[in-house]
């Protein structure tokens, strides 16, 4: 995953702000709906990490993979503080 860091670090940077951004404006999840909804990008990364450590698809495949859970952690990283930083400006609830 490091050597991934290095070209990629445009596109990851570009997934934390857009994370951070759509935290601002949505906040933490409110009712149960939504709760599951916000559930499902954290089931994701869990998979496709644990798809890229264990890496049964080998070649092109397994890159791609390796570089959605990349991009899928920072965008949610980005969510999580976005979040955090409405909640703490009161801007959300």
């Amino acid at each position: 995953m490091t050597a991934l860091l290095l070209p990629l670090w445009p596109a990851l940077a570009v997934a934390f702000g857009l994370g951070i951004a759509c935290g601002l404006m949505t906040g933490f999840p409110r009712s149960r709906t939504t709760l599951v909804a916000a559930a499902v990008p954290i089931l994701a990364l869990t998979v496709l990490t644990g798809l890229a450590r264990t890496e049964p698809v080998p070649g092109r495949a397994g890159l791609y993979l390796e570089i959605a859970a990349l991009l899928l952690a920072g965008y949610v990283a980005g969510c999580v503080l976005g979040a955090l930083a409405a909640r703490v400006s009161g801007r959300g609830s």
